[in-house]
């Protein structure tokens, strides 16, 4: 990374903050996974690309940083890899997550890619790590998906959401995924539906791929 790079506790990288138009979202610009990402896309311009993916299937990324820039740059932007945060995790592991999410975030940035940062929590014991590396007044992304099937699940979203707004005070939030009826309240959330979020509103029969390819056209995993 380049010095100028901040770095915070756990030496985890700041994401400069990104200009991010969402007025056309949902409506001209969509999201793309980052396996469905192809040099043959020829709307690459009108699609931001997400990370709420696998683990398995984000891996790649912080095991090759520099393959993808190249393609990642033709993208109107790129929000930073969902690595998994939960509950059982102990400090090491989220630290990990949260490293790699922003390293990748500031190393794109510094080759001039609009950058989303992804924002991930567990219980607030682990908030000044959950929410390092990203400067206040940005726009970030977070997920509702899945949320719904514990109490336990909800809660916890709920109170790292309200802690998300205190602590960064974030110009827009893209969530993937439906809204509670508690979320109703922000009026800074701009809220994708699952199903939109596979990049195929420009194109008829067509479906998603369930693997990376490298330029040669193999599977990497």
């Amino acid at each position: 990374l380049p010095r100028t790079i901040r770095r915070g506790r756990s030496s985890i990288p700041f994401v400069p903050k990104s200009n991010i138009d969402l007025c056309h979202l949902n409506d001209g610009v969509f999201l793309e996974g980052f396996q469905n990402c192809s040099w043959k896309d020829k709307n690459q311009k009108n699609k931001i690309v997400h990370g709420f993916l696998y683990d398995h299937e984000l891996e790649a990324l912080y095991r090759h940083p520099k393959k993808y820039i190249s393609l990642l740059a033709k993208y109107y932007a790129v929000m930073t890899p969902d690595f998994s945060i939960y509950r059982q995790m102990d400090e090491f592991n989220i630290t990990a997550a949260v490293y790699k999410n922003r390293y990748l975030g500031a190393l794109w940035a510094s080759f001039g890619i609009r950058v989303i940062p992804t924002v991930g929590w567990t219980i607030p014991k682990y908030d000044d790590i959950c929410f390092e590396g990203i400067y206040p007044d940005s726009t970030v992304s977070i997920s509702s998906l899945g949320i719904r099937q514990k109490e336990e699940c909800k809660k916890t979203f709920l109170a790292g959401l309200k802690t998300l707004e205190q602590r960064l005070k974030p110009r827009q939030i893209i969530c993937l995924g439906d809204p509670l009826e508690e979320m109703r309240p922000y009026d800074n959330i701009f809220y994708v539906p699952y199903d939109q979020s596979f990049g195929n509103q420009f194109q008829t029969g067509w479906q998603g791929r369930l693997f990376w390819y490298d330029e040669k056209g193999e599977i990497v995993y």
